[in-house]
């Protein structure tokens, strides 16, 4: 196979896209199911917490709930290994105030079903992102193969992280901006600011583009939280 197959892909047709994508599916389903079915108290069988990145988000919900200060380092600590103990495991909590409102409710629940609520609502909501953007592009393809295929998927289901969140504030504010509807576009991105690193070049393409009222809106959300 040459450069040139590679580069026009002409030898990769639908029905083997559709093949790929079906393989790629039944893989992350399958890895996704040893680890969850051979977890042992809920430690997988590589000795890690299923939702590891998770217990950070559901720890500083505890706390705040009990009034404590997440970015207190050693009560952070504590508190996450009044639950979990594995020696020399820690995950620390990293993320802006702007985040303090999202993580909040999950200390009301037990660690699994505060990670399966919390991987519910924002994969659904991410999930309506993403089918919003295929409608709006008149996409027609295996949805759901095709998101059960994307390995960044299975990452985050096993992890708990917070991309799902992110991917729906972002991917639908980008939406909006299209759509002309700059104020809720702009709050939207706005939220997103929990992880501010993923945005650093979305305000130059607002400026880039004209687009004032969406930039506007998203430093009112930003300063909103910083005050």
């Amino acid at each position: 196979m040459g450069w040139d197959a590679l580069r026009t892909a002409k030898w990769l047709g639908e029905g083997r896209a559709r093949g790929y994508l079906a393989l790629l599916a039944l893989v992350n389903v399958a890895t996704l199911a040893v680890l969850v079915f051979t977890a042992k108290g809920g430690v997988d069988r590589n000795g890690f917490l299923i939702g590891t990145d998770f217990i950070s988000f559901w720890t500083s919900g505890r706390m705040l709930i009990a009034e404590g200060n997440v970015y207190d380092t050693l009560a952070h600590v504590a508190a996450q290994r009044e639950f979990y103990t594995l020696p020399g495991e820690y995950t620390a909590f990293f993320y802006p105030p702007n985040f303090l409102p999202f993580v909040w409710p999950l200390g009301f629940l037990p660690y699994f079903p505060a990670l399966a609520a919390w991987l519910l609502v924002t994969g659904a909501a991410w999930l309506v992102a993403v089918r919003a953007w295929f409608r709006a592009l008149g996409l027609k393809g295996p949805g759901l193969v095709l998101i059960l295929g994307f390995p960044p998927v299975i990452v985050m289901l096993t992890h708990g992280q917070t991309t799902f969140l992110l991917a729906a504030l972002l991917g639908a504010g980008l939406l909006l901006v299209a759509q002309g509807r700059p104020w809720l576009a702009g709050f939207l991105i706005g939220l997103a600011t929990i992880k501010p690193q993923f945005g650093l070049l979305i305000p130059v393409a607002l400026m880039a583009s004209g687009q004032w009222r969406t930039l506007w809106a998203r430093e009112q959300r930003q300063s909103g939280w910083r005050g």
